[in-house]
């Protein structure tokens, strides 16, 4: 009897995965259409990260964006006339991420050696720029944390390029810059239009201006505060991905 009724549901949970699949697929592939069928599968995403995460010598927020990245595409890539399950290739899929760990473990610790600077970095900024009442320059910064002129000027164009999660108020630290980007991208699945469109002006997306909040209010017709709970919902939805 047992047997049976996990026969069922596990069919019963096939028929979901693939009619949300469709209602994604055949609407024309459109972000809003993704956020059933992702809420749907996140319990098996973060399963399968949580694996590793924290356990591997690269940043959690790696590990959970790369097996993000894999749900994507094996959603992307997913024919239901081939017999297979939505649910089955999806974790073939999966798969992937760990293959990609096994890659980039010794590549990480490069990474995080970065990771690191940049943090030393802007400590460092922050207490010269509350002792000198002004932003520090280059050599005074190079003095403070014992590192080459040059050096601290990558760091800091590095920043500037890569610091794209401050309008969410998340640390840019955290992560690497190329899966903090990842997340950004995955995440359009999760947003409303209006979350969209304030991501977008946040960021210089899609080809829209770079703007600040008072000016994205002003831009979209609302009130300075919405524009606030917006972003907040945005880095809300943002930090699972992270």
């Amino acid at each position: 009897m047992v047997g049976e009724l996990e026969k069922l549901a596990s069919k019963i949970r096939a028929a979901r995965d693939l009619e949300l699949w469709k209602q994604w697929n055949n609407n024309g592939r459109k972000h809003d259409d993704m956020r059933p069928l992702l809420s749907n599968f996140r319990p098996l995403i973060r399963s399968k990260s949580n694996q590793f995460a924290g356990r591997v010598e690269i940043p959690p927020a790696s590990v959970h964006a790369e097996f993000n990245k894999q749900f994507v595409r094996a959603v992307k890539t997913y024919d239901p006339n081939k017999g297979a399950a939505l649910g089955t290739w999806v974790s073939t899929n999966l798969r992937k991420g760990q293959r990609w760990i096994t890659a980039h473990q010794n590549i990480a610790r490069i990474g995080e050696q970065r990771v690191y600077k940049v943090g030393r970095f802007n400590a460092a900024k922050s207490r010269l720029d509350e002792e000198l009442g002004r932003e520090p320059t280059t050599l005074e910064l190079a003095e403070d944390l014992g590192m080459s002129e040059r050096e601290v000027g990558t760091l800091r164009t590095e920043i500037r390029q890569a610091n794209i999660s401050s309008g969410f108020e998340l640390d840019p630290v955290e992560i690497l810059p190329s899966k903090e980007k990842e997340a950004l991208r995955f995440v359009n699945y999760e947003l409303t239009p209006e979350e969209r469109l304030v991501k977008e002006y946040l960021l210089g997306e899609n080809g829209r201006p770079e703007l600040k909040q008072g000016q994205i209010a002003k831009k979209m017709g609302v009130s300075p505060s919405k524009v606030t709970r917006l972003k907040q919902s945005i880095a809300k939805k943002l930090q699972p991905l992270l």
